[in-house]
């Protein structure tokens, strides 16, 4: 495993880092999704930052007021469901439940998005067009350990460094 993100504290570089890796080589053209829910009102709140330019969409001053998310994949157009996302770089799992099988390639990234719970991250060598293969692979993964059902291609993850308030 390549790198740990942790929840315990905003560090903007950790959370720039997290974003470079993820959205490395994204299509041109594409936007990520940023989506800060508050968690008394549970109101959500959409923005869009360029794949190729993500400064400025992680924001110390969010922590302890909205939970921060971003979509794992770009979207082509600034929307959040499955028809925005046309490529996935990365494949994932949400709260694993149990360890991999000896010998199955490990997370190129691990979040820890609140005490115990994790995000496991597989960076793909290329960005891929065939999404329902992501989304069967995610849930494979997904059974496989136990995780959470966030296998589809527009789910949100947790940016680290922001904590689950």
């Amino acid at each position: 495993m390549d790198d740990v993100y942790t929840t315990k504290s905003v560090e903007i570089a950790e959370a720039e880092r997290w974003l470079e890796a993820v959205f490395d080589g994204a299509p041109s053209g594409q936007f990520v999704e940023r989506r800060t829910i508050n968690p008394v009102t549970r109101q959500a709140h959409q923005s869009w930052w360029p794949a190729n330019n993500l400064k400025g969409l992680v924001d110390a001053s969010l922590d302890d007021v909205v939970n921060v998310y971003v979509g794992v994949c770009p979207r082509v157009r600034k929307g959040g469901t499955a028809s925005d996302v046309t490529h996935a770089g990365a494949l994932w799992v949400d709260d694993p439940k149990r360890d991999l099988p000896e010998g199955f390639p490990q997370p190129a990234v691990i979040v820890e998005t609140s005490p115990g719970k994790l995000q496991w991250i597989w960076l793909l060598a290329d960005w891929t067009t065939d999404l329902d293969a992501i989304e069967r692979i995610n849930a494979e993964l997904r059974d496989l350990v136990g995780g959470d059902n966030v296998q589809d291609r527009a789910r949100i993850l947790r940016i680290p460094g922001f904590r689950n308030v």
